[in-house]
């Protein structure tokens, strides 16, 4: 018999990055598994509701009041009879609203917390015109510190995110052990043929371009280009 899950998101598609692809991969499979999935999101899209039902994940909007924060939204009462057997929360973003739904709405249900990033390693790199990127990298380290604490299970996705949070929670006091997920790939056709052309996939947003790398990349394919070195197949 499969569990029903809630996870707290703050969009289906990935207007805003890699950690919407990893909910919307995470709910997806999730389904797939035999479980019953529901996503509680603040404003839902007529494509985002068709395209969550194609992998049976039922879409669940948060109360829309007028000047109120869609993160605030995320913790009032619903109107769906969804009662979960655990709640998903996602880093700084959401694991808050999912905590507090676990505390006040859903208390027999599991919170487990998923955590995405370094704030001590990647505030400096956030392109933020007068705020301390120190006290943003504290504040946020507290928070994500804080959820795991409270939560029956913390996950970190990937290897290094794993290793860095053991690190930092393991304390005098009780150790919190910080379990790993590592997203595979979808399953795509095979390369039968070698392009004609050299091309380049950058995956992430250009809003931070050092944080993701871009500056890198960018002087990279300058090297290629001029010395055509590349790494992988190339036609004889």
């Amino acid at each position: 018999m499969g569990l029903r899950i809630l996870s707290v998101a703050s969009e289906w598609f990935s207007y805003h990055g890699g950690l919407s692809t990893f909910n919307r991969s995470f709910c997806a499979a999730m389904a797939a598994a035999g479980h019953e999935v529901a996503c509680l999101m603040p404003v839902i899209a007529t494509e985002e509701m068709e395209d969550a039902r194609s992998v049976k994940v039922q879409l669940i909007p948060a109360p829309g009041i007028a000047g109120l924060s869609h993160e605030a939204s995320l913790c009032l009462p619903i109107a769906s009879t969804f009662q979960p057997d655990i709640v998903v929360g996602h880093g700084h973003i959401t694991g808050a609203a999912a905590a507090a739904r676990v505390a006040h709405y859903h208390r027999g249900a599991r919170h487990i917390h998923f955590l995405h990033t370094l704030p001590e390693e990647i505030e400096w790199f956030k392109e933020r015109n007068g705020t301390d990127a120190a006290q943003r990298a504290q504040r946020k380290q507290d928070v994500e510190t804080s959820l795991c604490q409270s939560a029956a299970l913390a996950v970190a996705v990937g290897p290094r995110l794993e290793r860095q949070w053991n690190t930092h929670l393991a304390g005098p006091k009780e150790r919190i052990v910080v379990h790993r997920l590592t997203p595979g790939l979808p399953e795509t056709q095979p390369v039968t043929e070698i392009p004609k052309s050299s091309w380049c996939l950058l995956l992430g947003r250009l809003e931070d371009m050092e944080l993701k790398g871009v500056d890198i990349v960018a002087a990279a394919m300058g090297i290629l280009a001029r010395d055509d070195r590349f790494r992988g197949a190339k036609e004889p």
